[in-house]
């Protein structure tokens, strides 16, 4: 279990805006589509709801580039992917020390952010479609999004949740080559 202390603040960037070209990293690759997805914490039930999502999604578009990052004990994190059984199409990464997050812009959220009715709600939800919280590793406070970065290494779309339950509906992507 991970406790709700406010970790030390990281370092964080600009966020990228559409159109912009995203910090450099290697995990990009530049002529195909990438899908990058930066979750909340392992062991998050929104984050496993992500995580399911984007296993769908890079099952049914092989030819994209999907990416997965999450940060605290690699370990753990490892061991949480495998039971929440991440697709093998799905690369997954784990930043420990958020270093990542930052360059892409993902700071905290707030307290209003982490915990309200809203939040609550999807938990119960998301516990009866049988997601739930689980081994946990990082920090609650970390802000979750997901990037969509085109074949040019440009930015064509992006969502950065506004509460930590605020999962976008991956399939709603559309992918211009089919």
């Amino acid at each position: 279990m991970i406790a709700l202390t406010k970790p030390k603040i990281q370092d964080v960037l600009a966020l990228p805006s559409l159109g912009d070209t995203p910090p450099p990293e290697v995990f990009l690759k530049r002529g195909d589509k990438n899908l990058v997805c930066f979750l909340r914490h392992t062991g998050c039930p929104f984050a496993e709801e992500l995580c399911r999502q984007v296993s769908d999604m890079a099952e049914a578009n092989p030819q994209w580039n999907v990416v997965v990052i999450a940060h605290g004990s690699e370990a753990v994190a490892r061991a949480w992917f495998k039971d929440i059984k991440l697709s093998a199409s799905v690369t997954a990464l784990v930043d420990p020390n958020r270093e990542i997050y930052g360059r892409w812009g993902l700071g905290y959220c707030n307290v209003s952010e982490l915990m309200n009715l809203k939040v609550l709600w999807r938990v119960a939800y998301l516990r009866v479609s049988g997601i739930r919280n689980r081994t946990a590793s990082g920090t609650r406070w970390q802000r979750q999004a997901v990037f969509l970065v085109n074949e040019e290494g440009r930015l064509d779309w992006c969502h950065v949740a506004g509460n930590v339950s605020d999962v976008p509906v991956i399939s709603i992507v559309p992918d211009r080559r089919a």
